[in-house]
């Protein structure tokens, strides 16, 4: 086991924090079709490396929202705080196209497995 101090790898807190930022903006649509949603990017910035042993909360909110095209367009600020302290901050870009554009509808059991399972070289030699 490694001591208590030793940093956190970014990628274990980067996914609870995507996933905190897809449950928001899933929420914030009315009836969303999970195949009309684009992660268009993400940032972090980095204040303090968790530790592990350390409790970490995730939040996120939505700081910015508009329309074009049809389309919603969210940015989304997340965090992960230990001890009342903000160690990592996220900014992610979320599109949901709606009825916005025209085109082939994935079914969602196909979606489903393309966000739990992604669908990059290493995600096909693990399956």
């Amino acid at each position: 086991m490694p001591p208590r101090d030793t940093p956190v790898p970014a990628t274990l807190v980067a996914a609870p924090m995507l996933h905190a930022v897809a449950a928001l903006v899933a929420a914030s649509i009315s009836s969303p079709n999970m195949s009309r949603i684009l992660h268009a990017g993400q940032s972090y910035r980095y204040h303090g490396h968790p530790l592990i042993g350390e409790r970490i909360d995730i939040g996120a909110r939505i700081t910015d929202h508009g329309q074009r095209g049809g389309a919603d367009f969210f940015t989304v600020e997340s965090g992960a705080v230990v001890d009342g302290e903000t160690r990592i901050i996220g900014t992610s870009h979320i599109v949901y196209l709606g009825d916005a554009v025209e085109g082939p509808a994935l079914d969602e059991a196909v979606v489903e497995n393309v966000m739990l399972f992604g669908t990059g070289p290493l995600t096909q030699q693990l399956t």
